[in-house]
């Protein structure tokens, strides 16, 4: 007996429906909906790191974060890792290579340039801002002091690029 089920993928705006499972799709990378949002977070601190890892895992979704410590580590990890990440924050002050740095080599990389960026710094000043968004980067966050502040931030940052569709 023949089955009428069309087993062909069916692609509507961002995602794909095949067979049962919805999955997102974004440039060349197919994400399950139900999957773990992946972040790469390139921070030479490791107590910034340990911050952001707690802070993350506050918000309602599900976090896969993976932490290198500086810019030449991250784009490493970046060139061979198969499944690439849905986000990257950069800290702005790295050793070996900084985070501007980073991000101009993560956006002259088509495989990459897709990635939202974002430059995670104690620095404030209008001038570092402006470099970052100017370089590619989506936002600048500037780290607060309390980790609540920074689940905040992060949970506004997270749902503006769902409603941009920004994967």
């Amino acid at each position: 007996m023949a089955s009428n089920v069309n087993s062909s993928p069916i692609l509507q705006n961002d995602y794909l429906l095949q067979g049962a499972c919805l999955l997102q799709y974004n440039n060349l990378s197919l994400y399950p909906m139900n999957a773990p949002i992946r972040c790469l977070i390139a921070e030479d601190d490791v107590d910034d790191q340990e911050i952001f890892s707690i802070a993350i895992s506050e918000l309602k979704e599900s976090y896969d974060c993976t932490y290198t410590l500086n810019g030449i580590e991250a784009l490493e990890r970046l060139k061979h890792d198969t499944l690439l990440p849905n986000y990257i924050f950069l800290d702005l002050n790295m050793p070996r290579m900084n985070g501007i740095q980073c991000l101009e080599e993560i956006k002259k990389q088509e495989r990459l340039a897709h990635i939202p960026v974002v430059i995670y710094s104690t620095s404030s000043g209008q001038s570092f801002i402006d470099d970052a968004l100017r370089h590619g980067a989506v936002t600048f966050i500037t780290k607060p002091s309390r980790i609540s502040d920074l689940v905040t931030i992060l949970k506004e940052f997270f749902a503006s690029q769902i409603n941009h569709k920004i994967y």
